[in-house]
């Protein structure tokens, strides 16, 4: 399935990376989607999710706990770090 989204307001990249995440959450809840993979090329975001990395940026703060609770929503998450640089040797 491939969905469209787009931002309306200006933000920054690590913002934008949750806002990516989030909107893919939600709508993994909505389908009722009771086990997902989750691959992103985020370091920070990534990190932040699993614990990893402390959220330093207080305008992250409400991402970071928003995201959390919408995976408290799917049974089974699994988070991956996956480098642009392998995304982009993906492209044709």
């Amino acid at each position: 399935m491939h969905f469209s989204y787009h931002l309306s307001e200006p933000c920054t990249n690590n913002e934008a990376e949750y806002e990516a995440l989030i909107t893919g959450l939600e709508l993994a809840i909505l389908m009722e989607i009771k086990e997902i993979k989750i691959f992103g090329d985020s370091q920070l975001v990534i990190n932040q999710v699993a614990g990893t990395y402390r959220i330093l940026n207080p305008n992250l703060l409400k991402y970071h706990q928003y995201t959390l609770h919408l995976l408290e929503q799917i049974p089974t998450a699994t988070l991956y770090r996956v480098p642009v640089e392998t995304i982009l040797q993906q492209m044709p």
